[in-house]
């Protein structure tokens, strides 16, 4: 399924956090029965990772990390669990972000700034707010903010 196309779905789903996307993500994982882990990663480069142990999904996120990395590393995750987790039970992810390569990685990019920067929200608020008033309402790093905006051609 495209990224865009299944976030699309999922905030119909959870219509009622369309405009709190942060929320939205803890439904899905609560819902999904997914749980979160953060580690200390040595290696920078490694933003996170989503495996299957016994049964019980994890996503791993690296706690060196900010939060707001943190969360797109989620986001990120999720779609890997999604659109995935058929092919294997391991996905380990360097490169979380605009450094991205490879078609999967990229599509887990998209799909997690599509659930945590809607592009109806985003479009709404870049028209009222300075792009890091918009990515701290939104709970994401100003410089996601920043590539979302260019993404979706708004300045």
């Amino acid at each position: 399924m495209h990224p865009c196309s299944l976030a699309n779905e999922l905030r119909e789903k959870y219509s009622e956090f369309n405009n709190i996307p942060v929320l939205m993500v803890s439904m899905l994982l609560k819902d999904l029965h997914i749980q979160v882990d953060k580690w200390p990663i040595r290696q920078q480069c490694c933003s996170g990772m989503l495996w299957n142990f016994k049964g019980q999904w994890h996503i791993l996120v690296n706690s060196n990390h900010s939060k707001t990395r943190r969360l797109f590393t989620i986001g990120h995750e999720l779609y890997h669990y999604f659109a995935h987790r058929h092919i294997k039970n391991r996905f380990a992810c360097f490169n979380v972000g605009s450094s991205a390569t490879g078609w999967m990685e990229q599509d887990a990019n998209r799909f997690s700034a599509e659930i945590l920067m809607p592009r109806d929200i985003v479009t709404d608020m870049v028209q009222k707010y300075p792009p890091a008033v918009a990515a701290k309402v939104l709970g994401v790093s100003e410089q996601a903010m920043n590539y979302r905006i260019k993404e979706l051609n708004l300045k």
